[in-house]
């Protein structure tokens, strides 16, 4: 999903909120349909790091916006179809526990298909992600701080289903 089609669904599911659509400019729909724009004149405070236990049952978490739900599945059930909003990872190489957080300087990602991590910035960049809106996108990382999931991107290289992958972590947003 681009930036634009992502700023449009938030715009469009969360009445009322303030929502960065660019360097400097927030909008909001007001609970009657009607577009509100302002300018920004600092970034929102930031949700602190966040450590989930996955456990082995269904389970689902608040953070910031974003209501975070995962459940497992052997892997012969990975469904065809692709869903907006949901991914697929290999349990085994997420591991038990993760950290929720946000983006920081520095922060590197290898997308599923790059053979190398690259630094998230020039990622959100390439994908033409405001920078005011950067620091809102929630970030899955493994206990150990690599990171496997970014909101709105693709999916992380080596946390990818394989031939080989036993159990699947399915993992939903909205």
């Amino acid at each position: 999903m681009s930036f634009h089609n992502l700023s449009i669904e938030l715009l469009r599911s969360r009445a009322d909120e303030w929502i960065s659509i660019s360097a400097g400019l927030l909008c909001r729909r007001t609970p009657a349909g009607k577009i509100e724009a302002k300018t920004a004149t600092a970034n929102p405070p930031l949700m602190e790091d966040r450590q989930v236990d996955l456990g082995n049952k269904p389970n689902q978490i608040e953070f910031g916006s974003l209501t975070i739900g995962w459940s497992f599945l052997n892997s012969s059930k990975i469904p065809l179809r692709r869903r907006e909003g949901v991914e697929y990872f290999d349990s085994e190489a997420v591991g038990p526990s993760i950290v929720l957080r946000h983006w920081r300087n520095g922060d590197r990602f290898q997308p599923i298909g790059m053979g190398r991590a690259a630094k998230l910035q020039d990622l959100f960049v390439n994908q033409k992600i405001p920078r005011a809106f950067r620091h809102q996108l929630a970030i899955a990382t493994t206990a150990g701080g690599e990171i496997f999931w970014v909101q709105g991107l693709r999916l992380g290289e080596r946390f990818k289903v394989t031939s080989a992958t036993k159990r699947l972590l399915r993992w939903s947003w909205r």
